[in-house]
C-alpha cells in the first residue's frame, strides 16, 4: 500500500495527522504503508474518498488516481411529445437544410439574407 504514503507526502502530511483524520490509530497507518496489513472495504472507501482517488488506484490496479467523470445524461429528444405529422415537417426540414449546407438544394429557394 505505497500509495497510501505517496498520497499522504504528496499533501506534507504526518502519519498521525492521516490517522486522526481517517479515525485510525498510528501503527495501523504504518502497517498499510509498509504493506504489513491491507485496508478492508470501508477503509478503503474512506481512503478514496479523503484523497479523491479510485479504490482501483489505492490497489495498484491502474496508475490514473482520478475517478472517472460522471457519465451525462441523456439529451432530451426535442421529437419526443409531437405529432407524426409534426415530426415529419421537422425531419424534412432537416433534410432540407441538409441539402442547402452541401450546395444541393436549388438556389431559388435558398432562404435570403437580409
Amino acid at each position: 500500500m505505497n500509495k497510501i504514503k505517496f498520497l499522504r507526502n504528496s499533501k506534507n502530511m504526518k502519519q498521525a495527522e492521516l490517522a486522526a483524520d481517517l479515525k485510525i490509530s498510528q501503527s495501523t497507518l504504518s502497517y498499510w504503508e509498509r504493506g504489513d496489513f491491507e485496508p478492508d472495504n470501508k477503509s478503503l472507501i474512506k481512503l478514496a474518498d479523503y484523497f479523491n482517488v479510485t479504490i482501483d488506484y489505492l490497489l495498484g490496479r491502474t496508475n490514473n488516481p482520478t475517478p472517472p467523470s460522471a457519465p451525462r445524461p441523456a439529451a432530451p429528444n426535442p421529437l419526443e411529445g409531437l405529432s407524426e405529422e409534426g415530426r415529419k415537417y421537422i425531419e424534412k426540414t432537416i433534410a432540407l437544410v441538409k441539402l442547402q449546407e452541401q450546395g444541393e438544394f436549388a438556389e431559388e429557394l435558398r432562404p435570403k439574407h437580409t
